[in-house]
């Protein structure tokens, strides 16, 4: 009976030292996990600076007579007579919020903006660079353009304010202006002044026909684009 009742005891004790080694391992098997987790936990916190945009400057740039010719002597007691000379001048203002880095005048040729009428025909037509068998008027013609030397405070009209310098010199064939000076382009365009935001500039143009101008120019015109644009 006392042999039984020691066992019973040895018994007892080896359950409750099962369980406690159970309990503790349980215990540390959740604190593992809570050390795990807390130290792969994250404090954070975030700023921001909203609605921030990009926005692209203006380069602008017009003539003052909202793109309109500025003289037309065909036809009638206008048009030139051989050895006849004509002045007029226009205002360009610069309207853009970048100051340009550059400004460019130059002579477009394409069918719209280039035409020429031989008198045989008196229909105009898409101007050709051909001298022979058509309108001859152009190669008779040469074309000085001025700008004045400084900017202008206020839109100049039609008078030619300022002391001016040659953009292009006198006597140039027009013919070779249309060809050659026909786009944006270090040797395609001259290089002119560059104007303030809210300024302008005056241009003198002076077209003169040929003193040695024959009979196969009478009748004959052209008709060309004046073109400035300006980059920044």
């Amino acid at each position: 009976m006392g042999r039984q009742s020691n066992q019973a005891t040895f018994a007892s004790v080896e359950r409750h030292r099962r369980h406690r080694g159970i309990a503790v391992a349980v215990g540390v098997i959740a604190c593992a996990a809570v050390v795990w987790q807390s130290s792969h936990a994250t404090f954070s916190a975030t700023t921001s600076s909203s609605g921030n945009r990009i926005g692209a400057g203006t380069v602008t740039i017009d003539v003052n007579n909202g793109g309109a010719a500025m003289f037309s002597t065909v036809g009638g007691d206008t048009a030139l007579a051989p050895g006849a000379s004509r002045s007029v001048c226009i205002g360009v203002g610069y309207t853009g919020t970048l100051a340009p880095t550059s400004v460019a005048l130059y002579f477009p040729n394409g069918a719209t903006q280039a035409k020429e009428m031989d008198a045989g025909s008196g229909t105009w037509n898409a101007w050709q660079s051909a001298v022979a068998g058509g309108a001859e008027m152009d190669d008779n013609v040469t074309l000085q353009v001025e700008v004045n030397n400084a900017d202008l405070a206020t839109d100049p009209g039609s008078v030619c304010t300022g002391t001016f310098g040659d953009v292009i010199a006198a006597g140039t064939n027009l013919r070779t202006l249309i060809s050659t000076k026909s786009a944006w382009g270090a040797t395609t365009s001259y290089t002119v002044p560059t104007m303030g935001n809210g300024k302008y500039r005056s241009y003198r143009f002076t077209y003169t026909l040929g003193a040695g101008a024959g009979n196969n120019v009478q009748g004959d015109g052209v008709e060309f684009t004046a073109m400035w644009e300006a980059q920044r």
